[in-house]
């Protein structure tokens, strides 16, 4: 009986990528397999253990099928010789492999990695001025974007709270806010632990992170769970300076909804949003994902 290998491999990701080569192989008897991978043409492993070519491998065992890689956003070079581009947001790149067996039989496969969240990073904001929207400096706050999107005017902020701060996309200042947990402020230090966003990965997306502070389940933030919840007005700049912190009672905010809902914009996109009151009637919240580089 050949090794027999699963349909093709698709997976949109974000900055790094794990795949286990055996998870899409059946080999007879349960076998033991080795497994050796192939790169788009005239390329080699080391060029792309080097990340030389948009995607990067930071790990491979030939011996368990274990795959690591990512992909390099910040500067996006050209595969001449394959007559193809570095992987942009929204495109596949196929990658190929091979397993064998212990009598020497050897089958052949491929993977496909799809490019669409590779550098976005979010926190919810409420729509103070009930424009409809969450005025930001990017053409977009999905996180999964169009192909042709590119990176708006960016701030420095660590978004993900690891101690560094990134080039980001930033709410443009026109009178919305984000959510904010005070208790994880110290004096005008800010970061995305603060935040309710995705921080880096840790969280699906910043309504999820709300729902920890939910102490009934009942899918609502209200009473005595928006204790240490106030909102930032920010002017722009990603700095909290005097006069941008604001309690909820001050703008009337009396429920936040963790409740997520899919809402397609103008570009096709889908973007995550939510609601809650603000003096009696609907406010529009929304997870909005910056685009960012480190």
């Amino acid at each position: 009986m050949p090794i027999q290998v699963a349909n093709v491999y698709n997976k949109g990701h974000g900055r790094e990528i794990t795949l286990n080569l055996s998870d899409y192989i059946n080999s007879p008897n349960g076998e033991p397999l080795t497994y050796s991978l192939a790169f788009p043409k005239n390329y080699s492993f080391d060029s792309f253990k080097n990340g030389e070519y948009g995607w990067k491998v930071t790990g491979f065992d030939p011996a368990t099928g274990v795959l690591k890689m990512q992909v390099k956003t910040e500067s996006l070079q050209t595969w001449e010789d394959a007559g193809r581009s570095v992987p942009n947001f929204g495109e596949v790149t196929s990658f190929g492999f091979k397993a064998t067996d212990s009598n020497g039989n050897t089958t052949k496969g491929y993977f496909s990695l799809q490019v669409y969240d590779a550098s976005t990073g979010s926190p919810v904001a409420l729509d103070l001025n009930k424009d409809g929207k969450i005025s930001t400096t990017g053409a977009t706050t999905a996180k999964q974007r169009n192909s042709d999107t590119k990176l708006g005017s960016t701030v420095k902020f660590d978004l993900d709270g690891d101690g560094v701060k990134e080039k980001i996309e930033w709410l443009s200042g026109k009178g919305d806010g984000l959510l904010v947990d005070t208790r994880k402020i110290n004096g005008s230090a800010i970061n995305g632990e603060a935040l309710f966003g995705d921080q880096g990965g840790k969280f699906a997306n910043g309504y999820e992170k709300m729902a920890l502070l939910d102490n009934n389940n009942d899918g609502y933030l209200k009473g005595d769970e928006l204790a240490h919840l106030s909102v930032w007005v920010d002017d722009g700049d990603a700095r909290l300076e005097a006069g941008e912190l604001h309690s909820l009672a001050n703008y009337g905010i009396t429920e936040l909804s963790t409740q997520q809902q899919a809402v397609t914009n103008s570009r096709g996109e889908t973007l995550m949003r939510s609601s809650g009151l603000m003096n009696g009637s609907t406010l529009m919240t929304e997870d909005v994902w910056f685009g960012l580089k480190k």
